[in-house]
């Protein structure tokens, strides 16, 4: 596999072999950020959507879903307006990384990624086009919304586990894990709307009861 990272030649491989390919062409020192995104190539929307959906689904501090949300439209705008690469503040393009710690993360990424490519392969190419991931950062855009939302008990785990869905869908160009997470971004809309909404009711009642 040739480690001249042209961002066409990226496509076509498997996202754990790109990551692996990165990695063997980083030997000491320290990377910026913003190389490795140039090297990621399209690849690194769905990593960074990936990363930050994770972030959103394990308990964090009050007040943490919100700027995750935030974090995640201002990423997922871009992939609707059609940048190849998302942009970043210039401060954290210029951030660079140890080496030893990027090799030791992609380890774990790429166990991981194996183990989903077991099931996940390129198909259906027609559902993970650039124009219909365009598409699918509209729908994205919408659930980061409701990550940002204050909403109680559910909160941000139900669109948390859609974007996870789309993201892994979206990077091993797989139209069937795509529409799967489609479907669960629209259970997790009908959830977590419901959800805010008995929030706000009750809100509604106690304040009526407060102040009768």
């Amino acid at each position: 596999m040739s480690l001249a990272l042209g961002l066409a030649d990226a496509r076509v491989w498997r996202t754990s072999e790109l990551l692996e390919a990165i990695a063997a062409r980083h030997e000491g020192g320290e990377v910026a950020a913003g190389e490795l995104l140039l090297q990621l190539g399209d690849r690194s929307y769905g990593l960074l959507l990936l990363m930050l959906a994770v972030l959103s689904i394990v308990p964090n501090v009050p007040g943490f879903s919100g700027i995750v949300g935030l974090a995640l439209m201002a990423i997922t705008a871009q992939l609707v307006v059609g940048r190849r690469v998302p942009w970043l503040p210039r401060f954290l393009q210029r951030r660079r990384l140890p080496v030893a710690k990027l090799h030791r993360a992609i380890g774990v990424a790429v166990r991981t990624l194996r183990w989903i490519e077991r099931w996940c392969r390129p198909r259906f190419s027609l559902l993970v086009s650039t124009t219909a991931e365009r598409i699918y950062g509209v729908v994205v855009l919408y659930l980061a919304l409701l990550i940002a939302l204050p909403i109680p008990v559910v909160g941000n785990i139900p669109p948390a586990i859609a974007i996870t869905t789309l993201a892994f869908g979206l990077l091993e160009k797989d139209g069937i894990v795509v529409l799967a997470g489609l479907g669960l971004s629209l259970v997790a809309a009908a959830v977590t709307l419901t959800a805010g909404v008995a929030a706000a009711n009750g809100l509604a009642a106690t304040l009526a009861a407060f102040l009768g």
